[in-house]
């Protein structure tokens, strides 16, 4: 297939200093109302209402962001025209999250080939963020994850893994308690991707490097 993601918007709370990366699959005010509404989801299920936004005039000045901020009570400020260095917090991270998100895919390169493009930087660009999040502030010392949650446990990093690193997945006969030859390989081989957005944080997605399927 050819969809694809072409852009990701990024929020960045200014106390925690935690982000939030929602991709999408084109610039349109649908896909960011979209990623609007999933990041403020996210904040609610950890206790936190967002009551303010500061961004650039660009998309954030669409009208159907607008009126779905005032319609939620909360505010809004912009940068001046050109001045990105207004909105520091974000442009930082952004460009961070790609120099990050950049090393990760270049270094699965060598060990994949045959598998690893950069048409991968979505799993990427997640895996760095959430290594981000997990992981103390090298100025604050605080754990974004936490202080964004208003908790002084420290979140389990045993689910972290490097992005491309070999994956073994148990077999689906045993992952289904059934018996197979002794003979048999009981797991087989992928790549790591990061952990599943959609399922629990023990969920991880692994892709396969071999071709599983072939239409012509």
């Amino acid at each position: 297939m050819h969809a694809r993601y072409t852009a990701a918007t990024v929020f960045v709370d200014h106390y925690s200093n935690l982000s939030y990366v929602l991709m999408q699959r084109d610039k349109t005010s649908e896909e960011l109302m979209k990623s609007k509404m999933s990041f403020e989801n996210y904040a609610k299920a950890h206790g936190v209402q967002v009551r303010n936004y500061h961004a650039d005039n660009g998309r954030f000045a669409d009208n159907a962001f607008i009126n779905d901020v005032k319609h939620k009570n909360q505010g809004m400020t912009y940068c001046g025209v050109n001045a990105h260095h207004q909105n520091g917090k974000a442009e930082k991270r952004i460009r961070d999250l790609q120099d990050h998100a950049r090393i990760l895919i270049m270094q699965a390169c060598h060990k994949w080939p045959e598998a690893i493009s950069p048409h991968l930087w979505p799993y990427a660009v997640r895996v760095a963020n959430k290594t981000r999040n997990y992981t103390p502030c090298t100025t604050s010392r605080m754990i974004p994850i936490a202080a964004f949650s208003g908790t002084d446990e420290i979140p389990k990093i045993s689910h972290l893994h490097t992005f491309g690193c070999p994956a073994y997945v148990l077999v689906n006969e045993l992952q289904m308690k059934r018996k197979i030859d002794k003979w048999k390989p009981r797991c087989r081989v992928g790549i790591y991707l990061g952990p599943s957005p959609s399922h629990a944080s023990s969920v991880h997605l692994i892709m396969s490097p071999v071709i599983q399927f072939h239409v012509q």
